[in-house]
């Protein structure tokens, strides 16, 4: 395993070594800082509008958490009120969605009224 390594890999440079008929690459001298978490458009909502019923709660995290943050950046919410907004009612998965919007920053949730919104 270590000789394949090597083989991979100049370990003592940190450049990558080339496979057969490749050219020779330095290894990148920029770190990325940052990451642009901005919203991007969802189609969430005009499927919603267009099928005359709710929307599916996607089974994709990302799309959830995309979709959760979008609706709340509208106006606060309950769990329930959340999860009324989509077919079969997924309020495990919305209040799971909520937690993980606290942890990054993004959410917050209010006891006295039992709502959430964005910071």
């Amino acid at each position: 395993m270590d000789r394949i390594l090597h083989r991979v890999f100049d370990i003592e440079n940190i450049n990558f070594i080339p496979f057969p008929g490749e050219a020779r690459r330095e290894a990148p001298d920029a770190i990325q800082q940052e990451v642009d978490i901005e919203p991007k458009e969802t189609a969430a909502k005009p499927e919603a509008a267009a099928s005359g019923g709710k929307a599916v709660f996607s089974k994709s995290i990302p799309k959830q958490l995309r979709v959760l943050r979008e609706t709340l950046t509208e106006r606060s919410h309950t769990t329930d009120s959340l999860a009324e907004i989509f077919k079969r009612k997924p309020r495990k998965s919305v209040e799971e969605g909520l937690q993980s919007l606290i942890l990054v920053g993004v959410a917050e949730f209010e006891a006295e009224t039992q709502t959430w919104h964005t910071v």
